[in-house]
Parts: structure tokens; C-alpha cells; sequence
């Protein structure tokens, strides 16, 4: 292992430790339990990414009350959106108000779509 490259040493009790839960919407017990420690390496980063890009890039079906999320996610930011326009002059700085609203938005619901599994079908073949 390369000295300059330390491992990844938080497992699930250090996160259980550090995350708070937020008003009873995060449960630590649920984390998926993962090694205590690993190797920070080459092949271990490509990998990840490898992973990460299939994830990223495969269509992700809404399930339970994700659809409600998303919209309820959508109209928060089309509030604010609206706000921001009647109380903000035309600007540089607005435009970027409102692009990066866009993008909060965007990236929130994708962390739904992304990273929560549907549930386990009860249907047998």
C-alpha cells in the first residue's frame, strides 16, 4: 500500500456515531454494513467508478411514494423559482439562482432514484 494514500477507514460504527438522525428520517441501523476498512487503490477506484457509471446510467423505475417525492420536490423549487424571480432583479446573479435551484432539485431526485432499491417482489415466477 502506498504510504501517501491512507485507507478508508469508516466502517458502520463510526458512521453510526457521526450521522444524526434528522427528524426520524435517517435510521443509522438501516446503513448497509460495509468493511471497516478499505484499500485505497487503482483498481479499487476504477471500480467504484465502473459501478457508479452503471448505476448512473441505467433507468431507475419509481416505486412506492417516489413519484410524490419528485413532484412535491419539483413544486418546492418551482415556488422558490418564482420567488426568487419576483424578488430578485434581472441578473447574472439571478440566472445562477436559478440554475443552480434547478440542479439542487435535479441532483435530490436523482439520490432518490439512485440509492433507493425497490422493494423485493413477492410475485413467483
Amino acid at each position: 500500500m502506498d504510504n501517501r494514500t491512507p485507507p478508508i477507514t469508516h466502517g458502520i460504527d463510526t458512521l453510526k456515531k457521526e450521522v444524526k438522525p434528522l427528524e426520524g428520517k435517517l435510521n443509522p441501523s438501516k446503513l448497509v454494513d460495509r468493511p471497516a476498512t478499505i484499500e485505497v487503490t487503482e483498481d479499487n477506484a476504477r471500480r467504484y467508478l465502473i459501478d457508479r457509471v452503471n448505476g448512473d446510467f441505467t433507468y431507475h423505475a419509481p416505486h412506492g411514494d417516489q413519484v410524490h417525492r419528485y413532484e412535491r420536490m419539483r413544486s418546492w423549487g418551482k415556488q422558490l423559482a418564482i420567488d426568487i424571480i419576483r424578488n430578485t432583479p434581472p441578473s447574472r446573479e439571478q440566472d445562477f439562482a436559478l440554475k443552480y435551484l434547478e440542479e439542487a432539485i435535479f441532483w435530490a431526485n436523482a439520490a432518490v432514484a439512485r440509492n433507493e432499491p425497490p422493494p423485493l417482489s413477492t410475485k413467483s415466477p
